[in-house]
């Protein structure tokens, strides 16, 4: 999603500069959603973030603060000129997130002039469902397989302790049982013989 920012410049410093291009992705969308939920009232969230990218654009942005570039026509767009010259280099970027708006703030490089954008509504944000986590592929050594009877746990102790009173180190023994069990196992089987014998 790309909107268009009206910006405030400080003072009569690079007053050409009227606009800010902001491109935020799904992560990002969903970021400024989590963090605008959890915030409360009359607070707010910062963090630095240097997405703005500054410039001047003959739009009215005075009444209508923010406009979605994808609604723009291909001649409004034209009339919105960004650029990464020495005159519009940012820095100490700020995003800045409350229960219903979000705005970004800095100064110009090598000055201690200060731009903000307008505040935006969280609600022009698209409301995204949260990314379901993606299932893992269980294989031996990688990840717990516990489901052991207590036979196999048995033998496995028997196995481990005839290793430990062989001189086989942790390693050694890891090897041994590296195509029968699972890491999770082996360890799980070593804590509880250790505890047997402490």
């Amino acid at each position: 999603m790309e909107l268009l920012v009206k910006v405030h410049v400080g003072g009569d410093y690079n007053s050409h500069i009227t606009a800010a291009m902001v491109s935020l992705g799904d992560a990002a969308i969903r970021h400024i959603l989590r963090a605008a939920r959890d915030c409360r009232d009359g607070l707010n969230r910062s963090t630095f973030d240097n997405t703005p990218d500054l410039g001047t654009s003959d739009l009215d942005l005075e009444n209508d603060t923010v406009k979605n570039l994808a609604t723009l026509t291909e001649e409004e767009l034209q009339q919105t000129v960004f650029g990464k010259d020495e005159e519009v280099r940012t820095e100490i970027v700020e995003l800045h997130i409350d229960k219903t708006d979000f705005w970004w703030e800095g100064v110009f490089k090598h000055t201690n002039v200060h731009w903000e954008t307008a505040m935006i509504p969280v609600s022009v944000l698209p409301q995204l469902a949260e990314p379901k986590p993606m299932a893992k592929k269980v294989e031996s050594g990688s990840l717990p397989d516990l489901n052991m009877t207590a036979e196999q746990m048995n033998a496995i102790h028997e196995k481990i302790a005839c290793g430990i009173s062989h001189g086989l180190n942790a390693r050694e023994i890891d090897r041994t049982f590296n195509r029968h069990v699972t890491k999770a196992q082996l360890i799980r089987c070593m804590i509880e013989l250790i505890e047997r014998n402490h």
